[in-house]
């Protein structure tokens, strides 16, 4: 009888601890399939970035917002490097591609790290913006086109002089002598009110959200100021390095000009 009662036990004692075991096992292969589906879709996602269909669709936004033309070698992200643009290109405007081979900005790199927490909400803020060796060729040709354009858009429409006609006024009908008029009859005096004036609502003071800090950083700079037409270089910068926050609270930074070239 005791080894029955024993036997007993020790079964009872298996049969509360396999529920256990189950329940922890479903535990560990959900999580296993969290962590399989989430590194399918990062490899899917990186994939695309660097395929051409991932590639045209930012360059064709970037067109839109800067009207020049991109080319982007390749794009990627990740969770802890943010978004990573290559060999990035913005071309010369069309009417000056002949005379100037150079494109107006070449980037070996640009690192975008956004704040997660808010691009989680549908709010883009870059946390920082890294640019890696950029060089920038300008056209003075490029400045006019774009300053005239701007105060094109500026100016205002020529007026109408034409002038629609007024109607004619019209003369109120002769008042009749016997009927009493507006004028003669004698309005009643009203009492004054006793009662306070209302007291206006104090507006409540609102306290504006503080600006997200956005670090930039850019490393060997090169920039050149350029005349197509007389085939001049005007101004040739070389070394710029630059690290600063450009928002949120007062911080240090640091700015380097390695060379500067003038004519003459």
């Amino acid at each position: 009888m005791a080894s029955e009662a024993d036997s007993s036990d020790t079964d009872s004692k298996k049969d509360a601890v396999r529920p256990r075991s189950s329940v922890r096992r479903r535990i560990f292969r959900y999580l296993c399939w969290c962590g399989a589906l989430a590194i399918i879709l990062f490899g899917i996602s990186n994939l695309w970035l660097w395929s051409s269909w991932g590639t045209g669709a930012v360059e064709s936004e970037l067109k839109k917002r800067t009207g020049q033309e991109w080319e982007i070698g390749s794009m990627s992200w990740s969770p802890w490097n943010g978004i990573s643009l290559y060999n990035t290109r913005m071309l010369q405007p069309k009417e000056l591609r002949d005379q100037l081979d150079q494109p107006v900005m070449a980037v070996q790199k640009i690192r975008v790290r956004p704040y997660w927490r808010q691009l989680a909400r549908g709010q883009v803020r870059p946390h920082s913006v890294e640019i890696d060796s950029p060089e920038l060729t300008v056209s003075v040709e490029m400045l006019a086109a774009i300053a005239s354009r701007s105060a094109g858009f500026n100016g205002q429409k020529p007026t109408s002089s034409l002038q629609t006609p007024k109607p004619p006024a019209t003369q109120p009908p002769a008042a009749d002598p016997d009927k009493p008029t507006p004028e003669n009859t004698p309005t009643p005096q009203k009492k004054p009110s006793t009662k306070p004036a209302p007291r206006a609502p104090v507006a409540e003071k609102k306290n504006s959200p503080q600006a997200l800090p956005v670090h930039l950083k850019i490393t060997n700079a090169k920039f050149r100021l350029v005349s197509t037409s007389k085939q001049l270089d005007i101004i040739h910068m070389d070394g710029f390095d630059y690290d600063h926050a450009l928002l949120g609270e007062d911080t240090e930074g640091t700015i380097k000009i390695g060379s500067v070239q003038l004519p003459g």
